[in-house]
């Protein structure tokens, strides 16, 4: 019964045991039926983990390439459209004002002007009414 385990189980510790030194792959060699299942268990756990840091640092690796790219890509479009919002020659292009609101900014002016009067008018029948 524990022989068809260790033919059906993937890991196998005879085939790793040829990279120990001789000392210890004598005394591998003399592993009693539980000691060979709990090598074979710390032996899957360890392949179970370094797949696992494999697949972590494979999927970091992408992830890390982006965030720095990102950040290169997004240092250089500002330091680009900083440098062209300061050239000279553009300069009284972006500080003249629109159109539309210099047509407000008058009218606002006029209503301001109109107002003033209206508060004259006003202040003037009140006064005389006291008189």
């Amino acid at each position: 019964n524990n022989n068809n385990n260790n033919n059906n189980n993937p890991v196998s510790v005879a085939p790793q045991t040829n990279l120990l030194p001789a000392q210890l792959r004598t005394q591998s060699a003399q592993l009693t039926d539980h000691e060979r299942i709990v090598t074979e268990v710390i032996m899957t756990l360890l392949q179970s983990y370094f797949a696992i840091v494999t697949k972590n640092i494979q999927d970091s690796v992408p992830k890390a390439i982006m965030h720095f790219l990102v950040n290169d890509v997004k240092e250089n479009i500002q330091h680009e459209l900083v440098a062209d919002l300061y050239k000279e020659d553009m300069l009284d292009e972006l500080l003249e004002e629109a159109d539309q609101v210099a047509q407000r900014r008058q009218q606002c002016v006029e209503s301001m002007s109109l107002l003033k009067t209206a508060l004259d008018v006003l202040n003037e029948v009140k006064e005389q009414s006291y008189k």
